[in-house]
């Protein structure tokens, strides 16, 4: 009987053994972007985090790409988002941030045709640069075109809306801010739905892909 029973146990240890590595193959062979932020060094030496705010609400923290298109869905002219990107220096030098915000979609929900990208703008294009107990330093993004453009039905739009400030498909907030040592820092920018937006075909649903943080030295 004891014969019978060990090549039944040593069988069974090695199914059990056989299907763990078949899993682990499994889970760590499918890599899927979940995250909003991407950093080009490890999270030990810099580490970031995007808060956004939206009509003066309670501040959110962001962690990945739904939860973001959630706060934005079903905006409207008028409707204000300030996004706060804090970046910390763990690093024993002083380093540099170059941030970078990659492939915005809009996607009009059927039956309308506006490009939310136009409807949507960045206030003022003002990039506002905030460090503790320092003046805050304002920094101006500049537009592809010094003109209102004319969007569905003869809608006019703004100089400071998305559209106008994407160059191959992505938008520079700030490049190489210096960030001192054990430093944190952060980008503010307010996003708005543009209140001069009359017609009803600006309707759909606006995707920020990627928010890209190069650290240089």
């Amino acid at each position: 009987m004891k014969k019978r029973i060990v090549p039944f146990i040593f069988l069974a240890l090695t199914f059990v053994l056989l299907t763990s590595v078949v899993y682990a193959w499994f889970s760590t062979g499918i890599d899927v972007k979940t995250e909003l932020i991407s950093v080009n060094v490890g999270t030990n030496q810099v580490e970031t985090h995007l808060f956004v705010q939206k009509q003066g609400e309670e501040e959110v923290l962001i962690t990945n790409q739904a939860q973001l298109a959630e706060i934005l869905k079903m905006g409207i002219p008028s409707d204000e988002y300030v996004f706060r990107i804090k970046i910390v220096n763990h690093m024993s030098n002083t380093a540099t941030a170059s941030i970078i915000v990659n492939d915005i979609t809009s996607t009009p929900d059927i039956g309308f045709s506006g490009d939310l990208k136009d409807a949507y703008l960045i206030k003022d294009l003002n990039v506002k640069v905030v460090r503790e107990g320092l003046p805050i330093e304002n920094l101006y993004l500049t537009p592809n075109s010094p003109t209102q453009g004319v969007g569905v039905d003869g809608q006019v739009l703004s100089v400071s809306r998305i559209n106008n400030v994407i160059v191959d498909n992505k938008i520079v907030l700030a490049n190489n801010i210096l960030i001192a040592s054990g430093e944190a820092i952060n980008i503010k920018i307010t996003l708005a739905f543009d209140s001069n937006i009359v017609s009803t075909e600006y309707r759909g649903q606006m995707i920020f892909n990627e928010f890209r943080i190069v650290i240089g030295e």
